[in-house]
């Protein structure tokens, strides 16, 4: 018959056994799975993304608002609208607030937006139509004519299906070596998930925003 007395050390045993296994087994494995899996998902993430076209001159546009960017290599990403004349541009300044809101945290993401007919009073009336926020350093806007337009728009090197959807608005995803990424149309929400959640896995690791695709508050 056992004796009780030796009951717990037998638990004891038993229960430092399995404690061995989660830690020695269990933990990594599941760690392991873990990492894997975000692996995969920031591999799913990038596909589609070329590193082939640099964006290397912009001396055919006007700086209508905002700081003059350095342009360094390393030193910033880009998220850049281009907005022809044809566009909507009411869809284009909620999607511009929102990646403002998302992205407001990181210094070294401007977000530029290219009017391919405009001067500063359609820069001032653009944002006081749709209540943009004044920001001097992130908020960039650029104004050309249709001949400049064009010529910038060349640079870019869109693949055929960007250039499609050029008409109605895009935005270009460039690197910190100025490297042009994709080219995104921005009134298809999944199209604009992925553009948010690829920004943020490009984004170094200080101060990266959570790859959420953010909606404004409804008044």
């Amino acid at each position: 018959m056992t004796n009780p007395q030796e009951r717990p050390s037998v638990f004891g045993r038993i229960a430092s056994i399995l404690a061995l296994t989660f830690f020695l087994v269990v933990l990594p494995l599941g760690s392991y799975i873990y990492l894997k899996k975000g692996y995969e998902y920031q591999k799913e993430a990038m596909q589609g993304l070329r590193k082939e076209q640099r964006l290397t001159d912009i001396t055919g546009l006007k700086l209508l608002d905002g700081q003059l960017p350095r342009m360094e290599i390393g030193e910033s990403f880009y998220l850049l609208g281009l907005l022809p004349a044809s566009a909507d541009s009411e869809k284009y300044a909620s999607v511009l607030k929102m990646l403002h809101q998302q992205f407001d945290i990181p210094e070294n993401l401007e977000l530029w937006t290219l009017f391919e007919q405009g001067d500063s009073s359609t820069v001032v009336a653009f944002q006081r139509k749709y209540k943009l926020p004044v920001d001097t350093a992130q908020l960039l806007y650029w104004g050309s004519n249709q001949a400049q337009f064009d010529q910038f728009v060349g640079q870019l090197a869109l693949v055929p299906e960007e250039k499609a959807t050029l008409k109605d608005g895009l935005i270009v995803l460039l690197d910190d070596s100025l490297y042009i990424r994709q080219a995104y149309p921005y009134q298809d929400e999944q199209i604009l998930q992925k553009l948010v959640e690829r920004t943020a896995i490009l984004l170094p690791e200080r101060d990266k925003p959570k790859p959420e695709l953010r909606r404004e508050a409804e008044m």
